[in-house]
């Protein structure tokens, strides 16, 4: 927590060093998020959250400012399901490693903290659209993994349902930021936005230990669509 402070007077620092005799804002964000998950095969399902924070406007020079936010997210970053007639890979215990039929369903579920750091730039000045883009830092501070497994084998059939702590989880994700804006009344702004993190959610791979790791491939790609809403006072 003293780690997202920290970051927090960083940015709205840097935002007031930008402008400091200009007009600034400041208000409240509230936002709700689609996530995906990507590596090499079978995408996942879609996951849902949503978050709230803060938010700064601070003019550098003409239509461009710095917008810094500090957000706070409730999030189901991942679903997956793997079952009917494919051969699915035991993920940990004795057999790991071999193929059987049967069902997985893993999920993953978080509470963390985002430091957007955005550029916003209005291309026409007598229209309140704008664009931005930038850099997206994510903490993570509570991570689940549940998994539900049904599978059959010659040897046995295992029914299993377990929900445990992601013990490595990457400390940070790093990402890119794209979007656009606009703003309804001087107070209010509307924006969509998507970003991809450069970093994979799993700090370990190849990991076959229990806790059942479903992010040990070699590369993740977490995928993050949103609408949000902005208020400033």
């Amino acid at each position: 927590m003293n780690k997202i402070l920290v970051i927090a007077l960083l940015t709205l620092t840097a935002g007031f060093s930008f402008s400091q005799e200009s007009t600034l804002k400041l208000g409240a964000r509230a936002g709700f998020n689609l996530y995906n998950v990507f590596w090499k095969g079978k995408p996942p399902g879609i996951g849902t959250g949503f978050g709230v924070g803060i938010t700064g406007v601070f003019p550098i020079i003409g239509s461009l400012a710095f917008n810094p936010e500090v957000n706070f997210y409730r999030r189901n970053v991942y679903n997956h399901e793997l079952s009917g007639d494919e051969k699915i890979e035991i993920p940990a215990g004795p057999m790991a490693g071999r193929k059987v039929g049967g069902t997985i369903k893993e999920s993953m579920t978080e509470f963390a903290a985002g430091v957007p750091l955005l550029f916003q730039f209005m291309p026409i000045s007598d229209v309140p659209f704008y664009i931005i883009g930038g850099v997206l830092f994510t903490i993570p501070i509570s991570t689940e993994l549940e998994c539900e497994m049904s599978l059959n084998s010659p040897w046995s059939v295992m029914d299993r349902s377990e929900t445990m702590d992601f013990k490595n989880r990457s400390k940070v994700d790093i990402g890119v930021v794209l979007g656009s804006g606009y703003y309804i009344t001087k107070n209010f702004a509307v924006d969509i936005r998507g970003s991809v993190d450069l970093t994979n959610i799993s700090s370990k791979k190849n990991d076959r230990n229990t806790p059942y790791n479903p992010f040990r491939r070699d590369k993740t790609w977490l995928i993050q669509y949103g609408l949000g809403l902005n208020y400033f006072l």
